[in-house]
């Protein structure tokens, strides 16, 4: 990682005006290993720094009350020549009257030029670990030659952005590096595929951030691989570099905990796929963002349980995986309108679930012949019991084995419904479902 980019050693920054670059006071900018923090001193003068981080709303001086200084969503700082803004400010902890000092905690922290404000920008850049084999797309090329030749060819040529929605700007834009070093005597070329979101207008980060987790999401659903965002960049259309007489666009590297950043470390996983790009296009990727939107809970426990689900208890990876399930039956339901497993609520008057049962029957239709396990009625009742039995202590329950099995098969049919939303071909997840992730770890149950 970029030494610049490294804030694990705390740095000395000048506090910037908001309308000029005159260093106001010194302050201390680290990355905590949980967060990024600005610590701030303040005297015992009630200046606008110690204001704050008053826990009292109201200061008098003098006999006179002082107008409430508000914390900045925006913090500009300079350290050495290098410019950090801090985006999304928030004041941790309070402090009392007396000199001392005061934490602020930014959101994102950008790194880069000293005029921008980055409340609102026009464009994202973010890199996931694995979205080149997903993509399939490949900016380098290898030549061995033929068996008489000593010749090594490796080619890095750029490839074409593929553009998933042109309404919101959203891209998957190839790219590659080559590196020399003398001292090592080497060469090191690299490709890589990025996630682009640009618009005309200045868009909210939290408006692009919805692609770029969306996308990473639906990666990480397919291989059931956890990951976090290798790369995060921003522009604003206004910042721009010449370079031989060309203006050039200037990214901005951005730090962050929310959504999580870790340039230390980029490896591809060895991954299973179940469902890849060329399984179901642009289209696919347009239904997806549809689909976390019309069946948001459903989509969010599934991507959820899909990062988290080394760390939870079987039980609670049950009642999430149980939940999940429902949330797609229902929407199942309610988009096809299947009026026999939905029943009306006697106080509201609207139409509801009948039942977690109905529920999973509608998903096991959705999957028709392609449905990976041998005996779905046995997948319905067990599910249903171990699901029903950890939610009520009164409930009858199933063992330890079963509720494991139940679970697994449970993900596998989840994530291979929403192979087949997004378009891709039933028999071509049939034959993917033994080696996937989870499939082989119930692989014994499999129909096929």
């Amino acid at each position: 990682m970029d030494k610049k980019l490294d804030l694990t050693e705390p740095i000395i920054a000048w506090l910037l005006k908001p309308d000029s670059n005159c260093a106001e006071v010194a302050a201390m900018l680290r990355d905590t290993g949980k967060r990024f923090e600005l610590t701030v001193p303040f005297r015992d003068n009630f200046d606008k720094y110690q204001q704050w981080f008053l826990s009292s709303g109201m200061v008098v001086l003098h006999d006179k009350p002082l107008e409430p200084v508000e914390l900045p969503n925006i913090i500009r700082t300079v350290s050495n020549g290098r410019f950090y803004t801090l985006v999304g400010c928030r004041v941790s902890g309070s402090v009392s009257a007396g000199t001392g000092t005061g934490v602020v905690v930014p959101t994102y922290v950008v790194f880069g030029n000293s005029k921008t404000n980055f409340e609102k920008i026009h464009a994202m850049r973010s890199g996931i670990p694995g979205l080149s084999p997903w993509s399939g797309i490949s900016s380098l090329s290898l030549s061995l030659g033929d068996g008489s030749s000593k010749k090594t060819e490796v080619i890095a040529e750029p490839r074409n952005e593929i553009v998933v929605d042109a309404s919101v700007g959203l891209k998957l834009r190839p790219g590659y590096s080559v590196k020399t070093s003398l001292r090592r005597d080497e060469v090191t070329a690299r490709q890589m595929v990025f996630i682009e979101t640009r618009t005309d207008e200045l868009r909210d980060w939290t408006w692009h951030l919805f692609y770029h987790r969306s996308l990473m999401n639906l990666l990480t659903i397919s291989d059931w691989v956890p990951r976090t965002f290798a790369d995060l960049e921003v522009l604003r259309d206004e910042d721009f570099y010449e370079l031989d007489g060309e203006k050039r666009e200037m990214w901005h590297p951005v730090l962050s905990y929310m959504p999580r950043v870790d340039r230390s470390h980029f490896e591809n996983p060895e991954s299973q796929y179940l469902f890849r790009f060329s399984d179901i296009r642009e289209e696919g990727i347009r239904k997806w963002l549809e689909l976390v939107d019309r069946c948001q809970q459903g989509m969010t426990l599934l991507a959820y349980v899909a990062k988290e689900q080394e760390h939870l208890a079987l039980e609670t990876l049950n009642m999430l995986t149980g939940t999940m399930l429902d949330c797609i039956g229902w929407y199942v339901v309610k988009t096809k309108n299947q009026i026999k497993r939905m029943k009306r609520n006697s106080k509201t008057g609207e139409m509801q679930s009948a039942g977690f049962y109905q529920m999973l029957e509608a998903v096991q239709e959705e999957l028709g012949d392609v449905f990976p396990f041998t005996d779905p009625e046995d997948w319905r009742r067990n599910m249903r019991k171990a699901f029903v039995g950890n939610k009520h202590g009164d409930a009858e329950g199933v063992d330890f084995q079963t509720m494991y099995d139940m679970t697994m098969q449970s993900l596998v049919i989840a994530r291979m419904w929403v192979g087949l939303q997004l378009g891709a071909d039933g028999n071509t997840l049939k034959e993917r479902v033994s080696s996937d992730e989870i499939g082989k770890r119930v692989s014994r149950f499999i129909a096929w």
